[in-house]
């Protein structure tokens, strides 16, 4: 009888799978989404969401603040007139005054707070990719409108 020695070499190796959807993280219209198959490296754009409703928005808010702006200017000087002549002018117009600067004050505020949050908003319309992805499915198409919270694409992350 012969002796038959037979090696055998395993390698273990684990490939882990990342899987999920992307989701609408606004109302609007996708301009760029990647094809089926595509891999999209860390960093890059994932989803691109059209701008132009923000961005004449953020027009639209801009020309409002000039606007307001120079109405403070005028205001401000109004208050500080108004402080020079306290003892000629009557406590309803210095009242009146001291009340639209603080208005106008208030509003500029508002119109600065208003225009950081739009151009901030701009970051949302664009995904990126948080890590290596291969996109295994498109569930809508580009130029389309979503929804927010709407599944876009199934994508994958494989790991070694």
């Amino acid at each position: 009888m012969k002796k038959i020695i037979i090696t055998l070499t395993i390698t273990l190796m684990t490939i882990t799978a990342y899987s999920a959807s992307v989701s609408s993280t606004i109302d609007g219209i996708i301009r760029y989404l990647p094809q089926k198959g595509r891999t999209i490296k860390k960093g890059d754009p994932l989803v691109k969401f059209d701008t132009v409703a923000v961005d004449n928005q953020i027009k639209i808010t801009k020309l409002e603040l000039e606007s307001a702006e120079e109405d403070f200017k005028d205001k401000c000087s109004d208050y500080k007139r108004m402080k020079k002549l306290s003892k000629v002018l009557s406590r309803a117009s210095q009242e009146d005054i001291s009340v639209a600067y603080h208005s106008s004050r208030v509003s500029l505020g508002k119109l600065k707070v208003e225009l950081a949050d739009l151009e901030s908003t701009k970051s949302d319309h664009t995904i990126i990719a948080p890590c290596n992805l291969l996109i295994k499915e498109q569930l809508v198409l580009a130029n389309s409108g979503v929804e927010l919270g709407e599944a876009i694409l199934e994508v994958e992350e494989a790991c070694n």
